[in-house]
């Protein structure tokens, strides 16, 4: 009942719900804003931005088969009323699903909407790595790191995509840019023992491997990056400790479990080496 016991109509319902579960959703209170939202699509059933908001908290719920569900309701309904925000979410969504081709069309939309929203880029770029579409993914990156030439994360993505297309020269020219801009920052200088791992300059590498696990010795693929590199030169004790070090910090890497028991194997520990081979086939079953 509204004021003094007047009876609310159907639009003062659906504005009263439609209120209510943003509230929820600002609240990560999903559960009861799914509520609220169900009741106005049970009223209005081809109310698209209700379904857009299910989507969001599915999306929050990491229910994202049926967020995309609703995002395409959405679309359905209103399709010409998507905006950057909504096929950018989409994209996230798909994603989440790993459905990489129909993420990218979606960034592409999002952009198509607002070319200014530029930080959409190198999720785009990432998402097209996966793909091993690494020029295309350059170009992302490229047009991110203009907009923020001294963003290191954005100069990082496109390093690792120039080093999948073994343009080495370029991206140790950009890992020592890397370094230049913050010192501090362990990654170009991981960057760089890639590179030279590439080349097969595995001296080198380990080095650069030292170097920022000097600065940060919390990073599992360091150790690892360092482990393979040791392997190459046939350092195998040592490359097991630092395999080790790598799964003391993310044990449910079933990729290194396989790398320390193909070294172990190496060393004659044929035993051990099972036992790693047993683990890896375990995580990656789960």
């Amino acid at each position: 009942m509204g004021l003094f016991g007047k009876k609310k109509t159907d639009k003062e319902k659906v504005e009263e719900w439609i209120n209510w579960g943003i509230i929820d959703i600002q609240k990560k209170k999903y559960a009861m804003a799914l509520h609220w939202f169900n009741e106005v699509t049970g009223i209005e059933p081809r109310n698209a931005l209700v379904w857009y908001y299910k989507g969001l908290v599915y999306d929050g719920m990491g229910g994202y088969e049926d967020a995309l569900d609703c995002y395409e309701k959405s679309f359905e309904i209103e399709p010409n009323n998507f905006n950057f925000e909504k096929w950018s979410n989409k994209g996230f969504a798909l994603l989440k699903l790993k459905r990489y081709g129909e993420a990218i069309y979606c960034f592409d939309e999002a952009i198509r909407c607002n070319s200014k929203e530029l930080w959409i880029l190198p999720i785009k770029g990432k998402a097209l790595v996966v793909l091993e579409r690494y020029e295309e993914a350059v170009d992302c990156f490229d047009k991110a790191i203009k907009s923020e030439p001294e963003n290191s994360e954005y100069l990082g993505y496109k390093i690792e995509a120039l080093i999948e297309l073994k343009r080495y020269e370029e991206a140790m020219k950009l890992s020592d840019e890397t370094i230049k801009l913050d010192s501090g920052d362990p990654s170009g200088l991981l960057y760089k023992g890639k590179i030279f791992h590439e080349l097969e300059k595995y001296e080198e590498a380990v080095d650069c491997f030292d170097k920022s696990l000097t600065l940060d010795s919390k990073n599992p693929f360091v150790w690892t990056d360092k482990a393979m590199t040791l392997k190459e030169l046939k350092k195998y004790e040592e490359a097991v400790d630092c395999f080790d070090k790598s799964l003391t910090l993310d044990s449910k890497n079933p990729f290194v479990w396989g790398l320390k028991g193909n070294t172990l194997e190496q060393l004659g520990r044929d035993d051990e080496a099972d036992q790693c081979f047993a683990k890896a086939k375990e995580l990656e079953e789960e």
